[in-house]
């Protein structure tokens, strides 16, 4: 693999992302690049991580490796908070790839993953091309351009306020995120030494976006 980007390059990355996010996230982020060359996304207050493993291939930005990693304590403590910080995620992980493709001047980005990884991007399938399978592999092309991030934008607004409104409507039966939203503090991890409150319990009423990951069991927000 190529060492096409620097620790200055993900400082740039870092910046566009932050002046270029029309909708206030729920959460905060910081993109690291690791030993092996990799790039890391770390969603500060609940500790996921999204790893992304990327080489130059041509004219095409290639992801061959989508590793996220969530926060199964989290999930215990509040399906809401841990539904709303996975949809997110991926949201963030997606825009960082449009962002890294235009400034590495590539004409698309092209992911070839295993199934379990594609799994977590399956409500965001409408951004993609499906290509032939390569191998046992899941091969999906993200166009770049102005029309295409306008759309993505758009799209994930829409998503965004779903949550935004979902939470805030959860927080009667859910005292943990009750919680969370009334005293939260960005930048700092949260939720992992907190005593459990009286009623922990998760509404689970009228779906409002479904959000399939490699879990078997099916979560909703």
């Amino acid at each position: 693999m190529s060492d096409f980007y620097s620790n200055e390059f993900i400082e740039k990355i870092n910046l566009f992302c932050s002046k270029n996010n029309t909708t206030q996230p729920i959460f905060s982020y910081d993109l690291n690049r690791t030993h092996n060359n990799n790039v890391v996304l770390l969603q500060k207050e609940t500790g996921f991580t999204l790893s992304l493993k990327m080489e130059l291939q041509d004219e095409t930005l290639l992801i061959t490796n989508f590793g996220f990693v969530d926060n199964k304590q989290l999930e215990a403590k509040s399906l809401a908070i841990y539904d709303a910080a996975t949809i997110e995620m991926m949201m963030q992980g997606l825009d960082i790839l449009f962002h890294m493709g235009e400034d590495l001047d590539v004409d698309g980005v092209k992911l070839v993953l295993d199934k379990e990884e594609v799994a977590c991007l399956s409500s965001f399938t409408c951004f993609f091309h499906l290509l032939p399978y390569q191998g046992h592999k899941v091969a999906m092309l993200l166009p770049l351009g102005q029309a295409a991030y306008d759309n993505f934008v758009h799209k994930t607004e829409h998503i965004h306020t779903k949550i935004q409104h979902a939470l805030w409507q959860r927080q009667k039966e859910d005292q943990f995120l009750k919680n969370y939203l009334q005293k939260r503090q960005t930048n700092q991890l949260f939720l992992m030494n907190t005593p459990e409150p009286e009623d922990c319990s998760v509404f689970v009423g009228e779906n409002i976006l479904a959000f399939p990951c490699k879990n078997s069991k099916e979560k909703h927000i």
